[in-house]
């Protein structure tokens, strides 16, 4: 199934010691190039046709309300006053999506939908950040929910 306005085209990957073309394996078959705009397409092993645009996002910075667009990965809370409320995407079509959200104001940050587990695991919920200037948290939808994989405090230090 190619997208509208877009024309099929054939990938060939080369092997940097043969220079031979190699077959390219796409899970599910299709992808599309729109060299004007920049985007990456592919079908997924599911068949829902995904952008890959998420790769080159700028950070969104939200004074308000926010409902998280197909091409965000970073949303920044500047709401001052009262609780950032942000719509997050579906879960069941963006599964392996990854959002990281970070609190430049002191104000809590929920999901408008109890649809985010905590980092702990358990039952979903609406809470994502807690009203402390610098925190993030970064989540990944399992289909189901957005799971958050990480939280972290501002002024705390990270060990790995």
């Amino acid at each position: 199934m190619a997208q509208s306005g877009f024309t099929p085209i054939q990938l060939y990957f080369s092997s940097t010691t043969t220079n031979v073309p190699l077959a390219a394996n796409l899970a599910n078959g299709e992808l599309a190039i729109n060299i004007a705009d920049g985007l990456l397409f592919y079908k997924d092993s599911g068949g829902v046709v995904r952008t890959l645009a998420q790769i080159n996002s700028a950070p969104v910075t939200a004074t308000a309300d926010y409902t998280v667009t197909a091409t965000d990965v970073y949303v920044i809370n500047n709401k001052s006053g009262s609780t950032q409320t942000v719509t997050l995407p579906a879960p069941s079509t963006n599964t392996g999506r990854v959002l990281t959200i970070q609190n430049y104001q002191a104000q809590t940050v929920v999901s408008a939908s109890s649809n985010v587990v905590p980092q702990g695991g358990g039952a979903a919920g609406t809470a994502i950040l807690a009203a402390s200037v610098g925190d993030s948290a970064t989540l990944v939808s399992n289909g189901t929910n957005w799971v958050m994989m990480q939280y972290a405090s501002y002024n705390n230090l990270l060990l790995e």
